[in-house]
């Protein structure tokens, strides 16, 4: 079985107006590793996060008005990554 390591930059987006306006977040895919295998996966991840994609130093997280971009979210996933959103239409 093969494993990725998908590395997401995170964003927030307007969804609308209704009740005062509404956001949702979203995992833009800026790089993606294939693994040996869950461990080995693992270990990508955790270089990833610490080396190249770290969020040490960021001055404003996602949710701050003064939100820039360059959050990262570093996932170990079984299938290939790709973008994401947490927007549910339906809930």
């Amino acid at each position: 079985m093969k494993w990725y390591v998908g590395v997401y930059e995170l964003n927030r987006r307007y969804g609308g107006h209704e009740e005062g306006g509404w956001y949702f977040n979203t995992g833009t895919l800026v790089d993606y590793k294939e693994a040996l295998n869950k461990e080995h996966a693992e270990l990508l991840a955790n270089e990833l996060s610490e080396g190249q994609y770290s969020n040490e130093g960021l001055k404003h997280d996602i949710y701050s008005v003064a939100y820039q971009g360059e959050q990262y979210e570093v996932r170990v996933e079984e299938n290939v990554p790709c973008s994401w959103s947490d927007w549910s239409p339906w809930e």
